[in-house]
């Protein structure tokens, strides 16, 4: 599956706008089917996890 965003800009703009949701949400509404998934993509596509993005900022 890919990211449903063309830039990483734009997918961490999605995880920084969306803190009242859990990330297993956000995956959810992203149309991961695994949250295992979701974190994977995003750790290779970011270099962090979400949770650890979501820390940083």
């Amino acid at each position: 599956m890919e990211m449903p965003f063309g830039s990483r800009s734009g997918f961490k703009s999605y995880i920084t706008h969306n803190v009242d949701k859990s990330i297993a949400q956000i995956a959810y509404e992203l149309g991961f089917k695994y949250l295992q998934h979701f974190i994977r993509l995003f750790k290779q596509r970011t270099g962090v996890t979400p949770n650890e993005f979501r820390n940083l900022n």
